[in-house]
């Protein structure tokens, strides 16, 4: 006879809510590449980062643009972002990881980051 277990703790299961794509302008991608050149973590350090605060970080390779998509999907439930999946296209993997890490460290992790007009509003 099996044994029924009682749960205490139910955990609801992800919902995902839809794609973000991140497009910048030419002169935040002036900026952000002004900030790429000073910023010393490695990739793998902001994978750590994105991980811990609860993002799922993703990446395939697209032959027809030969450029990389670069995912982070908010998995923390406190958080307004929960369930989209931030979408960045880059041709150097390394580099597109580290602008979502700075995309997270300024905008999402704030909770500045609108939903409706992207990121037109900040000043990087």
């Amino acid at each position: 006879m099996a044994i029924k277990k009682h749960r205490e703790h139910k955990t609801g299961k992800f919902e995902f809510k839809g794609f973000v794509n991140l497009e910048f302008t030419p002169d935040e991608r002036q900026a952000m590449g002004d900030w790429l050149d000073t910023f010393n973590d490695s990739a793998s350090d902001s994978i750590a980062v994105l991980t811990e605060a609860m993002y799922k970080v993703g990446f395939s390779y697209d032959d027809h643009n030969e450029a990389y998509s670069i995912t982070i999907t908010c998995k923390y439930r406190s958080s307004p972002y929960f369930g989209y999946c931030f979408v960045l296209r880059h041709s150097d993997i390394t580099r597109g990881i580290n602008i979502l890490r700075r995309v997270y460290d300024t905008l999402l992790v704030d909770g500045l980051y609108n939903m409706q007009t992207g990121a037109d509003k900040y000043d990087w």
